[in-house]
């Protein structure tokens, strides 16, 4: 049983996936934590930029693993983590050097996250309801050993 219960998240952005919702979870958290931080300091400080993207990266590669071990075609998804990577470590640099409106960039990286999950990352908990069997599992249990299913 899942008994995630998210606090910046959405519930209606909630995927079921315990290990995605947990970091979507945290990304959103960030997103808060950077904007407040922001606000008080006035300015972005470089290692919460890296800190950021480093959380980026490690959620893209666990959706991408996920999907690998689901054995789906995750080429587009992945390139949308991609181009979405270069523009945010751009733009993050830019802010850093106080080039670029940091709030811009934080608004802008809400509205990809919801849209991004409404529209991609339910990939995930639907497939996973009609996941093929896995390793001689049956779908539901293949689904929850590998944190796929609450």
């Amino acid at each position: 049983m899942n008994n995630f219960v998210p606090r910046f998240l959405p519930a209606e952005l909630v995927l079921g996936v315990p290990e995605l919702d947990g970091q979507h979870e945290a990304l959103f958290a960030q997103l808060v934590f950077l904007k407040n931080l922001c606000l008080k300091e006035k300015h972005l400080p470089a290692a919460e930029a890296d800190a950021l993207l480093k959380a980026l990266r490690d959620h893209y590669d666990s959706e991408e693993r996920l999907a690998d071990e689901m054995g789906e075609d995750f080429s587009d998804h992945a390139r949308q983590h991609e181009v979405m990577l270069l523009a945010v470590a751009k733009t993050l640099k830019e802010v850093v050097e106080k080039r670029a409106n940091v709030f811009a960039l934080l608004r802008y990286l809400d509205y990809w996250f919801e849209r991004h999950i409404v529209e991609e990352d339910r990939v995930f908990d639907r497939r996973c309801a009609v996941q093929p069997r896995v390793a001689g599992k049956e779908p539901a249990m293949a689904c929850r050993e590998e944190g796929l299913a609450a």
